[in-house]
């Protein structure tokens, strides 16, 4: 959100409207020094492309100058006074004060859940896969992966010897399973491109 400085200085005015003589003649003075002057400008759109102020620099502006937006505030505060009184928009205002509290720890532990299970997700595919690699490395009787820890070494040796004992009921050797697994592959997929190609109309 940003706004023009000509638009501020026209909402400034209209909020004075009902201003008497001697405030309208100060708050031409505060326009002219800390609004419209160069130096005034330069600083409320340094932070916004296009000469315009950002919600950040106006809410700074409205600090910085608390004339500018006297009449609102000044309203809402009679409204206050004359419709229930302070004390009972005061615990409104604590009131939903926690609220807002309670929304946002309610937000924040829903966010800190999700990336908690998200964690453990990634950390279950990759204990996973460290240890499918780990298993195959036993077989292959190659060099365990460096990111084996011991806990996952001794649960891929119980699988090795659950793979070890079902392979010698087979009759064939559970290290080199997977070598022939692979070349049965390629040997069928050689012997469906031959059946291809003879099949071709004579």
């Amino acid at each position: 959100m940003a706004a023009d400085i000509d638009g501020i200085v026209a909402l400034i005015w209209e909020l004075h409207a009902e201003s008497n003589e001697y405030r309208k003649g100060n708050m031409s003075k505060v326009i002219k020094k800390a609004i419209l002057s160069d130096k005034a400008k330069k600083k409320w759109t340094r932070n916004s492309g296009g000469g315009k102020v950002s919600w950040k620099m106006f809410r700074l502006m409205s600090q910085q100058i608390p004339s500018m937006l006297y009449p609102m505030f000044n309203f809402s505060y009679k409204l206050c006074v004359i419709s229930l009184g302070i004390p009972w928009w005061e615990s409104k205002k604590k009131y939903f004060s926690q609220q807002r509290k309670m929304a946002k720890k309610e937000f924040d532990d829903y966010e800190k859940q999700l990336f908690q299970e998200k964690q453990a997700q990634f950390g279950s595919n990759l204990s996973a896969a460290v240890l499918q690699d780990t298993v195959k490395a036993m077989l292959a009787g190659a060099p365990l992966p460096p990111d084996a820890d011991a806990s996952t070494i001794e649960d891929a040796k119980a699988r090795v010897k659950k793979i070890q004992r079902k392979a010698a009921k087979m009759g064939v050797n559970a290290a080199t399973t997977g070598k022939k697994k692979k070349a049965s592959a390629m040997r069928q997929k050689e012997e469906d491109v031959d059946v291809d190609v003879d099949s071709g109309d004579e």
